[in-house]
């Protein structure tokens, strides 16, 4: 798990984290970005967590092929609690990073 900071298209990157290959990044303005890096049949996705307690799972959804999935977060990027990024196993519990802890000083 890795944490940094830059900038991109008028957001600034707030968290980036990886498990193994896999990696997901969480942008200032509630774009986040899926990326399955592994041709391991385990799907790739983010797992949020928000102050509600509401639970969300967004796929790379083209799997380990180029390219990653991205979408804008439905809620408040400062309503996340944590986030965390994992690979789908069948008949096992998921494989994930540590959870990365989301805080806006709130």
């Amino acid at each position: 798990m890795s944490a940094s900071t830059g900038t991109a298209h008028a957001s600034t990157l707030v968290v980036f984290v990886k498990q193994g290959s896999d990696s997901g990044e969480l942008r200032s303005n509630g774009w986040i970005e899926v990326c399955d890096k592994e041709a391991d049949g385990h799907g790739a996705y983010m797992y949020l967590n928000t102050e509600t307690g509401e639970d969300r799972k967004h796929f790379d959804r083209n799997g380990s092929a180029a390219g990653c999935s991205s979408d804008f977060l439905y809620a408040d990027v400062p309503g996340l609690e944590y986030i965390k990024v994992c690979e789908q196993i069948n008949n096992a519990p998921d494989k994930c990073s540590d959870r990365v802890n989301i805080s806006y000083g709130d």
